[in-house]
Parts: structure tokens; C-alpha cells; sequence
């Protein structure tokens, strides 16, 4: 399989909504946001992020010729007051195309990425307890479990940049 990993560019917002849409739909029970509130916005959050190629706030995609097939946000800041450390959201990979490592490999896309955001020394995340594929691709990124937030339903994670 001949993917491609980039920073979605501006002219492919298009694609960006369609797969995240797809994503709550699919998924509700993964994601905090919901597809019925979502789908009635005229613009979703990384859109704009998207059009302007926000280079701290971005959304990295994996393409299988013209398709989207994955993607992957990074925000610099975080929830929790959290000095120099920004936050994955937002990881989907296409049923059809999970268990080749696409979500591994967006992630560290946007790890590489995020080495080239200013102030930046970590990178949080979180991800439903119940969600083991998930916690598996972040665990063999190298982010390790992180004492921060109280929901007993998820897991805190946190990877330190070199």
C-alpha cells in the first residue's frame, strides 16, 4: 500500500471534513464532539486551521492516491494549564485501511511536526481507557501515561520532545 503522509493542505479541507464527519458517525462513543452538532457547523474547527496553513494547529493526513484515508490534529496548547505542551486530537484511520499501521505512522508525522513548533516540549493526549487499538499506537510512539485530568474513562498520555 503507497500512502502518503503530509499536513492536509488548504485545497483539501474538503476531504478533511468528510472523513471526520465520518469518523462521529461511525464512532460516537470515541469522541467528545457529536456528528449531529458537528454536521450542522458550517465550519469544523480544523478547517479554518487548514485554510490558513496555521503552522501550530494542523491536521495530518494520509492519502492513498486522492483519497483520505487517516488524519491526525495537533493544537499548541492544552485543557490543563500545561507549560510548552501541545495536544493530539482528533485520530481516525478508514475501517478498511486499520491494521497497517496508519495511525502510528500520523503520529509520528505529527510528532516530527510538532518539533518545529516554538515553545513546545511536550505533546498530550487522550484517549478512552476502553479504546486498546488507540492506547497501543500512542504506547508504541513512546508516550507514556501522564497523572493530569479525572475521568476514570481515560487514559492521559504525554510524550517529551527531544
Amino acid at each position: 500500500m503507497n500512502l502518503v503522509y503530509k499536513k492536509i493542505p488548504p485545497e483539501e479541507f474538503l476531504l478533511y471534513r468528510k472523513l471526520r464527519l465520518e469518523s462521529l458517525k461511525l464512532h460516537p462513543n470515541v469522541f467528545e464532539a457529536n456528528f449531529n452538532e458537528e454536521q450542522k457547523k458550517s465550519e469544523l474547527m480544523f478547517e479554518s486551521l487548514i485554510k490558513t496553513e496555521d503552522s501550530t494547529k494542523f491536521v495530518v493526513g494520509a492519502f492513498s492516491g486522492d483519497f483520505l484515508v487517516g488524519i491526525c490534529g495537533f493544537v499548541n496548547g492544552n485543557h490543563y494549564s500545561l507549560v510548552r505542551t501541545g495536544t493530539i486530537i482528533q485520530m481516525y484511520v478508514k475501517e478498511k485501511y486499520r491494521g497497517n499501521d496508519i495511525g502510528l505512522c500520523v503520529t509520528k508525522k505529527i510528532i516530527e511536526a510538532a518539533l518545529r513548533v516554538p515553545e513546545i516540549d511536550s505533546i498530550l493526549l487522550e484517549v478512552k481507557k476502553t479504546n486498546a487499538p488507540a492506547v497501543s499506537i500512542y504506547t508504541r510512539a513512546g508516550f507514556k501515561k501522564a497523572n493530569i485530568g479525572n475521568d476514570p474513562e481515560i487514559l492521559y498520555m504525554v510524550l517529551q520532545l527531544d
